[in-house]
């Protein structure tokens, strides 16, 4: 899996149960700790899995291509 269907995933996971996907995945980013992303189905492992840079290049080029 690539950056963006790693974060497309999580996303889509996260608020599917409830939960706010953009706050957890914002916090992760800024932080680097892994426990601001809720475990659902391996969420937190899942995103953990790319570096946080590549995560950053992915929503930034999603970004300036919208």
């Amino acid at each position: 899996m690539n950056a963006k269907q790693i974060l497309t995933q999580v996303y889509a996971t996260l608020q599917a149960n409830g939960f706010d996907a953009a706050r957890q995945l914002r916090d992760y980013l800024l932080s680097g700790d892994p426990a601001f992303v809720s475990d659902v189905n391996g969420t937190r492992a899942l995103i953990a899995s790319v570096a946080r840079e590549d995560l950053l290049a992915e929503l930034l080029r999603g970004y300036l291509d919208a």
